[in-house]
Formats: structure tokens, sequence, C-alpha cells
């Protein structure tokens, strides 16, 4: 059965009210001098908050309506010349790529939220590991551990290679068990699978291109499994 019509346009109300927060919080913490790259670093875990109420859509128009809600102020803050907007550019940018590794981080969560149409217990754990392993990952990378090399991505060091595995797993076996509530070591098996597949491509694959990368192998490998 269908859930009510009031149901998705108050998900869609505490969405649009939830983006405008961060907004202006963004905005107050770059007055502030607080560095962009803590505030680009929180918004992916952010993200995660409304990743876990995808189970309350009943219908992928307002799932996709919400994607395009968190895309409307990127996309405000990447092409408006105005003070404000220039400010929250400034925050969410990246010093080089401006504005796109955000918006690849949307079309990453997009196609998980288009995984999730097709098999929710598949799209809720990718999109809940693209909002929070590869932060995960970057925080243990960016201590003092040695590089592993891998040319296209410098900067990925091993702990930061295990911390995205096992989040990946965990978050991917988790969604698999909520929709299929069977014995774990199938399931967990399954996700390390597809969370190793991930990873791997990581080394393999610019950062900036991680989350693309990340929601279609992951939910490729998990909808094949």
């Amino acid at each position: 059965m269908s859930a009510p019509l009031w149901t998705h346009l108050l998900l869609t109300i505490l969405l649009a009210l939830a983006v405008a927060q961060v907004v202006v919080l963004s905005a107050a913490l770059r007055r502030r001098h607080v560095p962009p790259a803590a505030i680009r670093a929180a918004l992916p875990p952010l993200a995660a908050i409304w990743v876990l109420f995808w189970p309350l859509y009943a219908q992928s128009f307002w799932l996709l309506a919400g994607i395009f809600l968190l895309a409307l102020p990127a996309t405000a803050a990447a092409l408006s010349r105005r003070p404000f907007w220039r400010l929250i550019a400034q925050a969410w940018g990246d010093p080089e790529a401006g504005m796109v590794p955000l918006l690849l981080f949307l079309a990453g969560l997009t196609i998980a939220a288009l995984f999730f149409i097709a098999l929710p217990e598949v799209g809720l754990g990718v999109g809940l590991t693209l909002a929070l392993a590869p932060t995960l990952a970057e925080l243990l990378d960016r201590r003092r551990f040695t590089p592993l090399g891998f040319p296209a991505n410098r900067g990925q060091t091993l702990p930061g290679h295990i911390a995205f595995v096992l989040a990946a797993t965990m978050l991917c076996g988790w969604s698999l068990h909520v929709f299929h509530p069977i014995a774990w070591l199938p399931l967990l098996t399954a996700a390390a699978i597809a969370a190793l597949a991930a990873s791997m491509l990581r080394a393999l694959t610019p950062a900036l291109w991680l989350s693309p990368v990340a929601a279609l192998t992951l939910g490729g490998v998990l909808w094949l499994l």
C-alpha cells in the first residue's frame, strides 16, 4: 500500500528546511573563517540522515525531488554572482575544481536513489556508503600514514582503504539485513565483495569521480550477487 501524499509532502518540506539550515550555517561558518575543507567534509555525513528516510518513500518522484532540492543550492553557488552564493561557493567548493566534487557526489547519490527504486536493499546501502565511507577513509588518509602510491589516487593509504572496505561492508550488509532478515554471514560476504570491488576502483579512479564510480560498482556488484 502506497504511503499517503501528506507523508511525501512532509518529508520534502523537512528536507527543504534542513537544506536551508545547512546553507545558512555554512555561510555563517565561512564568515567566521572556518576552513572550507572542514565545511565540505561535513556535507556528505549530513546527507546520510536523509538517506535513512528513503524507506518511507513509496513513489520515486518524491525521492528524486529530494535530490533536486539538494542540487539547487549547489547549482546556485556554482552559477550565481551574488555575494551570499559566492560565500557558499567558497565554503562548499574545491579550490581547483569548484563545485564539481559536490555535484558529482550528488550524481552518485542519484545513482544510489535509482538503485533504491529498483532494489531498496541495494540502494539504501549504497546511499549510506557514499555519505559515510569516503569521509571516514579520507580522514585516515590525511593522517601521517604512508600513501600506497596509486597514480590516480596518490593520497590513498592502507588504513583508509581498510576503513572504506569495513564501513561499506557493514553499511551495505545492514541494509540487506533490514530488507532480508536472514543470516548475517551470506549478507556480509556479498557486501564485502562489493566493498572490495569499490575500494579497488577507488585506488584506480581520480578522487573527483569516486562517488558515481563507487555507486555504480557497489550497486552493480550487489545487484549481480
